[in-house]
């Protein structure tokens, strides 16, 4: 579910960015071209599950040890805009 997240992450930035000929320029994606990407991008790679240590994690930077307290802060914060619901066959 992450990898299809940061695909289309990734396809909103992609298409987002602005255009160097000409910055003010929208585009819009078809339906057509949308679903073309959506399938195009990975999903799911093989994971070597036996041989993962999955009480240590992945490690690396910001990573946490087995059994750290971990603390955090909640920030309540109002988003604009609106999601549009799109069903994908």
């Amino acid at each position: 579910m992450r990898h299809l997240a940061v695909a289309l992450a990734l396809i909103v930035l992609v298409k987002s960015a602005p255009d160097e000929k000409d910055a003010s320029r929208k585009t819009t994606l078809t339906d057509e071209s949308r679903l073309a990407l959506i399938r195009k991008a990975q999903v799911w790679t093989k994971t070597d599950v036996p041989n993962m240590n999955l009480r240590t994690g992945p490690g690396g930077h910001g990573a946490f040890e087995p059994n750290q307290t971990v603390t955090c802060d909640y920030v309540e914060t109002r988003m604009h805009g609106s999601i549009g619901v799109h069903a994908v066959n």
